[in-house]
C-alpha cells in the first residue's frame, strides 16, 4: 500500500514539475516572440544590419527552445496543452 501512495505522489509531482517546465519554457518564447514584436514595429529600417542582427538572434534563441520543448513534451499532450495556453496568455500581454 505505501508504494501505490509513493507512486502516486511520484507521479503527481513529475505532472506538476512538467506543467511548471512547459509554464516557464512559454514563458520564455513569448518573450521572444514580444521582444522580436517591439523590435519590427519600433524599427525604421528592417533592412538595417543592426535591426537584422537582433533578430536574427531571437530566432536562433527561440529555434533552440522550440527544439527542447519538441523533445520533453512531444509525448506528453498535458504539458503541451498548458505550453499552448500559457503561450497564448503571454502574447496576449506583449507591450
Amino acid at each position: 500500500m505505501k508504494l501505490f501512495v509513493y507512486t502516486i505522489a511520484a507521479a503527481s509531482m513529475f505532472v506538476a514539475c512538467t506543467n511548471s517546465d512547459a509554464k516557464q519554457d512559454a514563458q520564455k518564447m513569448a518573450e521572444l516572440f514580444c521582444k522580436q514584436n517591439t523590435i519590427v514595429t519600433q524599427a525604421k529600417d528592417l533592412t538595417d544590419s543592426l535591426v537584422l542582427k537582433q533578430l536574427e538572434e531571437i530566432e536562433e534563441e527561440a529555434n533552440k527552445i522550440n527544439k527542447e520543448i519538441e523533445s520533453k513534451y512531444s509525448k506528453d499532450s498535458k504539458a503541451m496543452e498548458t505550453f499552448a495556453k500559457t503561450y497564448q496568455e503571454y502574447i496576449l500581454q506583449c507591450k
